[in-house]
C-alpha cells in the first residue's frame, strides 16, 4: 500500500512503458513542486524498438514515436526515489508484473520481461526484480483519492487480502484469465467498470482503511485519448504517456490538503506534460 499524506501536492501519472522523455518530463514537474509527492500509476516497463518508419505506417495509433529505454527508465526511477525518500512511488503494473510472476506479455516481443532483462547485467536484473516485488498494489490519500493500475477491481477484499498476493503463482495463466482468478488478477488487468463496482470497491477500502477514506479512484492501464475518461461518476482513467499524442499527454495534480469527490472534480486538475 502507498500511503500519501499532505501537506503539499501530488502529481500522478500512468504507463511511461520504457517512455525515458516522458518520464524525465514528469521528473521536471515534480522537482518544480519544493514540497510534492510523486506517484506512477504502474507498467513503467516495455515499449516498442521500431524504425520511425515503421511506427508512422504501422503503429501511428499508439501516438508519438519513442524507442523503449526500459532498463534506463527503471534505473532512473529508483535513483530518483533514493534522493527523494517518503516522496517517490509507483504501483505495480502488469508489465511490471511479468517479470516477477505474472503472465508473459508480449505486444512488441515474444516476452518483453525476457526482452528488456536481456539489456541488463545479471546483477541489474536480481535488483530490478527485488524492486518490482517490492512496489506497492494500491495507494490512498489524504485528499480522497485512491489508485489502482488497472479499474478498481469489484471482489470483496481487506488488507489481509493484499497481505496474502503471492505475486509469482500468475505465470502460467493466460491474459484473457487473469480478470477471473482472483483479486490481484482483477487488479492489474480490469478494464472498465460496472455501474455499481466502483462503489463497492470504495466501500471494502473504506472498511479496512477507515483513517482515510477515499470517494474517487484514479487508474490507468488502458489509453484515453483525451489524456483522461471518465467511466464512472468515481472513477478516472489517467492516461499520461503510452499511446497518446506528445500535445495530450498530461500530469495530475492534486492538493493533498484538498478533498475531492467525483471524477468530475480531477479534470480541472489535469496540467499538460509538455509546455
Amino acid at each position: 500500500m502507498a500511503w500519501i499524506r499532505g501537506p503539499g501536492r501530488l502529481l500522478v501519472c500512468s504507463d511511461l512503458h520504457g517512455n525515458v522523455e516522458d518520464f524525465r518530463a514528469v521528473v521536471r514537474r515534480f522537482e518544480a513542486e519544493a514540497d510534492a509527492c510523486l506517484l506512477l500509476l504502474g507498467d513503467l516497463l516495455h515499449g516498442p524498438e521500431l524504425e520511425a518508419e515503421v511506427w508512422a505506417e504501422e503503429y501511428r495509433y499508439l501516438g508519438e514515436h519513442y524507442v523503449d529505454a526500459s532498463e534506463v527508465l527503471w534505473r532512473e526511477f529508483v535513483a530518483l526515489r533514493g534522493r527523494y525518500p517518503g516522496r517517490v512511488a509507483s504501483l505495480m503494473g502488469n508489465h511490471d508484473h511479468a517479470h516477477i510472476g505474472g503472465p508473459v506479455v508480449s505486444k512488441f516481443f515474444e516476452d518483453e520481461a525476457a526482452h528488456v532483462e536481456s539489456k541488463m547485467t545479471a546483477e541489474e536484473v536480481v535488483a530490478l526484480r527485488e524492486g518490482l516485488r517490492g512496489l506497492p498494489y494500491l495507494g490512498v490519500s489524504s485528499c480522497g483519492v485512491a489508485f489502482t493500475h488497472g479499474a478498481p477491481p469489484e471482489r470483496p477484499f481487506t488488507l489481509e487480502t493484499l497481505a496474502m498476493v503471492e505475486v509469482s503463482r500468475y505465470r502460467g495463466i493466460p491474459l484473457w484469465g487473469m480478470y477471473d482468478v482472483d483479486w490481484f488478477g482483477e487488479l492489474l488487468w480490469r478494464r472498465g467498470s460496472s455501474a455499481e463496482g466502483p462503489g463497492r470497491f470504495l466501500e471494502y477500502l473504506e472498511a479496512s482503511i477507515p483513517e482515510l477514506p477515499c470517494e474517487v479512484v484514479v487508474h490507468g492501464h488502458e489509453i484515453a485519448r483525451e489524456g483522461f475518461a471518465i467511466d464512472h461518476p468515481v472513477t478516472f482513467n489517467l492516461s499520461s504517456s503510452f499511446g497518446m499524442e506528445r500535445g495530450r499527454k498530461v500530469v495530475l495534480r492534486l492538493e493533498l490538503e484538498g478533498r475531492y469527490r467525483s471524477a468530475a472534480e480531477l479534470r480541472v486538475e489535469l496540467l499538460p506534460l509538455y509546455g
